[in-house]
């Protein structure tokens, strides 16, 4: 009985040996153990073991702080020169020789294929004015304004009516080159007689005209369909005659410069409609004046 408590009194003694070494292995800056020498008297103390394990775990700590700042100096210089590469200007680079010989000839070649396509086109417009060039013929609708003179009881009075005229044309056209312009050679023959019932004289006149007009057409789409304008001059002889039965008539020739300005369309080539004026011999005298003259026209193409 007695064996058996004296061998657990010491089991306990040693575990709480083991335990406070242990304690104090772990945390030996927290917890000292002091006992009393019963030889000297005096306190001592039983950390030696424990500072030199201290020693050792603070030394590897240093030498661990060491080797991150050693690291760290490392990356930030790696990365900086990383970053310098990254941002530095980037020289241009150098063509050879036959790098720029070969973007010189790419740049001939892009010229020389749009003045090939501008003397194709050009080409293809000189051919096809060519088969416009041409005779022409047409017929003339207008209108024109006149002045005269009318003679009742022996005293004259003047008088405006607007006779209506008819006529035709003919002539050539050549357009110039290649540009979208010509000009045309034509005669043409109108006459216009008084219409009014409230004057009872007969009004007709004739006008013979040699033109030369410059004219412009400029497609508007394919298959010879053209929108242009033209003007010109000439020369003109008008005939002018006013009668009235068994009272007077009067009958004069006069010659002078006519006047030409419109607006033209033509369709699928050969058909050709215009809009235009037309200023005949200005001759004002004391029986008669000409004005202007209003036509339309149609002309074929050949």
């Amino acid at each position: 009985m007695c064996f058996r408590v004296a061998l657990v009194v010491l089991l306990g003694v040693v575990s709480v040996s083991l335990a406070r070494d242990l304690v104090l292995g772990n945390h030996g800056d927290d917890f000292v153990d002091f006992r009393v020498d019963k030889n000297a008297g005096i306190l001592t103390s039983s950390n030696s073991r424990n500072a030199t394990r201290r020693q050792d775990f603070g030394d590897r700590i240093v030498a661990l702080q060491g080797d991150l700042r050693e690291h760290t100096r490392a990356y930030v210089a790696t990365e900086s020169s990383r970053q310098s590469a990254i941002l530095a200007q980037k020289p241009t680079p150098k063509l050879n020789q036959a790098q720029i010989d070969q973007t010189n000839k790419e740049k001939e070649l892009y010229f020389l294929r749009a003045q090939y396509y501008q003397y194709l086109k050009s080409q293809a417009r000189a051919l096809e004015n060519r088969t416009r060039n041409g005779a022409f013929v047409g017929v003339v609708l207008g209108a024109s304004n006149m002045d005269i003179t009318l003679q009742r009881l022996g005293k004259p009075y003047g008088a405006s009516i607007s006779p209506f005229a008819v006529g035709v044309s003919g002539g050539y056209m050549h357009f110039i080159d290649s540009a979208p312009l010509g000009i045309r050679f034509y005669g043409q023959y109108l006459t216009a007689w008084n219409s009014s019932n409230n004057i009872q004289d007969s009004v007709t006149m004739q006008l013979f005209s040699f033109n030369l007009d410059m004219f412009g057409d400029l497609a508007i789409a394919d298959d010879g369909y053209y929108l242009g304008a033209y003007a010109g001059v000439g020369g003109g002889l008008a005939i002018f005659d006013q009668s009235l039965k068994n009272v007077y008539e009067q009958h004069q020739i006069i010659a002078g410069s006519v006047l030409n300005l419109g607006l033209s369309a033509t369709l699928a080539y050969h058909h050709r409609l215009e809009a235009g004026v037309k200023v005949p011999p200005s001759v004002i005298n004391e029986n008669f004046a000409f004005r202007l003259i209003y036509l339309v026209s149609y002309q074929y193409l050949f």
